[in-house]
């Protein structure tokens, strides 16, 4: 399975990703780049572009559409065998690395719901969606956020929203 996805803010980071299939017959790399505001990934099968996208909301449609040509299922930052019906996680993790700090984020699939974990292992930050319709930051859902909220910077918030982002596929 693919290394998570690092994040660092405010600057540009790129990642490589390479993930075989089970009889070591398709390689697929998957690179990644993220700022604060962009997004960038690009697929390749076998060294080949299979395709690439800018901004979650391509990379969600490209990837469902291209879910139904490909015996994978390919989402941000690893590949899977495709499940039609169901997801084989119910949730995905990322790393994000803001300085010198390392923080985790957890993405639940089932109610939209997210977690921070610091580095210590406590929840620094959590929230639900609260509506489909409430887009507001880099047009990202809106999100309702705990109290334990209180207090996280802004810088923080701003790469946290782009990992939620990038979760969400």
């Amino acid at each position: 399975m693919a290394q998570p996805i690092v994040l660092q803010a405010p600057l540009l980071v790129q990642r490589r990703h390479e993930i075989s299939s089970v009889d070591d017959e398709i390689v697929v790399s998957v690179q990644a780049s993220s700022s604060i505001f962009n997004i960038n990934v690009y697929f390749h099968l076998n060294d080949r572009l299979i395709f690439s996208a800018t901004q979650n909301r391509e990379i969600k449609l490209i990837s469902q559409e291209y879910i139904i040509y490909s015996p994978y299922e390919i989402e941000i930052g690893r590949l899977r065998k495709k499940s039609i019906y169901e997801r084989e996680e119910a949730f995905s993790e990322l790393e994000l690395s803001l300085g010198e700090r390392q923080y985790q984020v957890k993405f639940s699939y089932e109610n939209d719901a997210f977690q921070v974990i610091n580095y210590e292992g406590e929840t620094i930050a959590s929230g639900t969606r609260i509506g489909e319709d409430w887009r507001r930051f880099l047009g990202m859902r809106t999100y309702w956020l705990n109290p334990s909220s209180e207090g996280v910077s802004t810088e923080l918030w701003g790469v946290v929203l782009k990992g939620i982002q990038m979760l969400m596929g």
